[in-house]
């Protein structure tokens, strides 16, 4: 009798074991995952030199630090390249025209988030962290490619709408001009 309780005690040890070493080698391997989120998506026309910014944040939902190391935008298959667009500064009058010339004199100021933030080089990202990216494009992607280093080496495909927030930013240009 006193046999059969060391054995069922031995038994539920060996269970127990067993099932807290299957759940810290699940734990890790869930550790070890890359979450990436894409969120605020938008699109801001640049009405002075016709251009369209697409922006974007890109969130770290781990629960440790990655490594971007490549943002890639796409429309199907066709990677997407920034075209370079520089905003031209606004341009605000230095008192009356010049008396002897008739031109006038202008200060320039650069106007206030229209410049793109393009992924340029490798960028860690922490925890519960976001990066925010803009890109001058001709095209709206619907695709980005996010590659990262660590803590392993991945490349992350996510869908984008960009699309429905360039609706949305024209609706706004037609009323505006009505």
């Amino acid at each position: 009798m006193e046999q059969d309780i060391m054995t069922w005690i031995t038994l539920i040890a060996a269970v127990a074991s067993a099932g807290f070493s299957g759940w810290a080698i699940f734990r890790d391997i869930l550790k070890d995952r890359i979450k990436i989120e894409i969120s605020n998506v938008d699109v801001i026309m640049d009405k002075v030199d016709k251009q369209v910014k697409y922006s974007f944040y890109v969130n770290n939902l781990s629960e440790h630090p990655i490594v971007i190391t490549d943002v890639k935008l796409f429309k199907n298959d066709k990677e997407l390249l920034d075209n370079g667009h520089d905003p031209s500064p606004n341009k605000v009058p230095l008192g009356p025209p010049d008396i002897f010339t008739g031109q006038q004199r202008y200060s320039e100021f650069p106007r206030i988030g229209m410049d793109s933030s393009n992924f340029d080089s490798d960028l860690v990202l922490f925890p519960h962290d976001s990066v925010h990216l803009s890109y001058y494009l001709d095209e709206s992607p619907n695709r980005l490619e996010i590659y990262t280093s660590k803590p392993k080496q991945s490349k992350h495909s996510i869908n984008v709408d960009f699309e429905k927030e360039l609706d949305k930013e024209i609706r706004k240009l037609v009323k505006s001009k009505q």
